[in-house]
């Protein structure tokens, strides 16, 4: 008898503690973290019900019904955007679907934006919205639009309009052929329907994609070819046209060999991975450090120190960003790249606060949903991680999570832990 209820007592504590669905919150003595006031309010209390943050304030008390998290010296801030993914494909990706998005909630991504469509994408998410499976919220590219594709002109409203009706959330540009009537007739095609379009610049102009209005430009994609007053203004309208940018600077520095094999091998998440895709990972960068002249290696540096001037005047101007590492590349983790985009960030001249208001406000205000995620504030969405240190003091602390609260669903550390390690047997 005294062993069954030991037993009870063991199953009791490990739903509550490690993965709670469908609760009323309240953290207890928890400090709250604010990037855009570039502070720290300490000893609060967040009531959490409905899946959104119902109060805030020290000492508050909450209902019997509510489960308690001790926030003692941990901190609270809203969950981070990774708003450039490529999502798997099972004919050649070796994580699965379900491992991707595991990895991005245990590194503190709350939101993914993904960029490059697929029509099953949408039974995903609806999946991921009636709890089957565990996730960020999923916002959805189309099938990404390119130049083999041979879309008429005269046909691309009808494309866009399909597009729609299934349910995805914005166009993706890959490449276009290098027509303006073309591109011309998407962005109306893509304003008659309220679908943004994000991507590279069309053949690479980055001028006649902010003319346009093109809602994001990837990669930096058009800007290293411009030089001077050309530059500058093109930087000017940018800001103008509130357009935002997702340099996915990481890729690039992955690339151009920038680190070490000792430094990639050791970078945060590799753990969460399978042993398979981190040996295919260092057979590839062997392979091709061993292809690359020094020459070519030369070449490379001058265009990262490019990329990075590129970053700092853009800053310097107002302009917007937007965070991902573009995890495609060997040596970058689902969702942990946020981190060595951050610090690339950091190089540029970013101050941790600003990059905090890149992973968080940034994407609300990109999405139109600036008065209901991206903060942590009364009314808004609980879509939250808990740290172990202050993000503010040391960027490398949001590496510490400790727990993810989405909406509804509140998971430790241990429990994503548990559920990731089903996938590295």
């Amino acid at each position: 008898m005294r062993f069954m209820k030991v037993i009870k007592i063991v199953v009791f504590v490990f739903f509550y503690c490690s993965n709670v669905n469908g609760q009323a919150f309240i953290f207890k003595n928890i400090s709250i973290v604010s990037p855009d006031q570039n502070s720290i309010l300490k000893g609060q209390n967040v009531l959490i019900n409905n899946g959104k943050i119902e109060k805030i304030g020290p000492g508050l008390k909450a209902p019997k019904r509510y489960q308690k998290i001790d926030g003692a010296g941990k901190f609270l801030m809203a969950g981070m955007a990774d708003m450039h993914v490529h999502l798997p494909a099972a004919e050649r990706d070796i994580i699965s679907t379900k491992h991707f998005l595991l990895l991005q909630l245990i590194a503190g991504v709350t939101t993914v934006r993904s960029m490059r469509g697929s029509l099953n994408h949408i039974a995903l998410r609806d999946s991921v919205k009636k709890g089957m499976i565990l996730s960020p919220d999923l916002y959805l590219s189309a099938p990404p639009i390119y130049s083999s594709q041979k879309v008429a002109p005269d046909s691309i409203d009808e494309l866009i309009l399909a597009y729609k009706n299934v349910g995805f959330d914005f166009i993706k540009i890959l490449s276009l052929p290098n027509s303006l009537v073309f591109y011309d007739s998407l962005l109306a095609a893509a304003n008659r329907y309220q679908m943004p379009v994000v991507g590279h610049a069309p053949w690479g102009d980055v001028q006649t994609a902010i003319k346009n209005k093109q809602r994001s430009i990837e990669h930096l994609q058009g800007y290293a070819s411009l030089k001077g007053d050309t530059l500058n203004e093109t930087i000017r309208k940018t800001k103008v046209n509130n357009i935002y940018n997702c340099p996915t600077l990481d890729w690039t520095f992955v690339g151009s060999l920038y680190y070490s094999m000792d430094y990639l091998k050791r970078r945060p998440g590799m753990e969460y991975l399978p042993l398979e895709l981190r040996k295919k990972w260092e057979k590839t960068l062997s392979d091709y450090i061993g292809k690359v002249a020094n020459q070519e290696r030369k070449k490379d540096s001058l265009s990262l120190i490019v990329q990075l001037d590129i970053v700092r005047q853009l800053k310097a101007e107002g302009c917007k960003f937007l965070l991902s590492q573009d995890a495609s590349n060997v040596f970058q983790v689902p969702g942990f790249g946020l981190l060595e985009e951050m610090k690339l960030f950091k190089k540029a001249g970013f101050s941790n606060h600003e990059i905090l208001v890149i992973a968080t406000q940034n994407p609300a205000q990109f999405f139109g949903e600036s008065d209901r995620l991206g903060a942590v504030r009364t009314g808004f969405k609980a879509n939250l991680i808990m740290l172990a240190g202050n993000p503010l003091e040391d960027i490398e602390n949001i590496k510490k999570v400790d727990g993810i609260l989405l909406g509804e669903q509140w998971h430790t550390r241990e429990f994503l832990e548990g559920q990731i390690k089903t996938y590295l047997r």
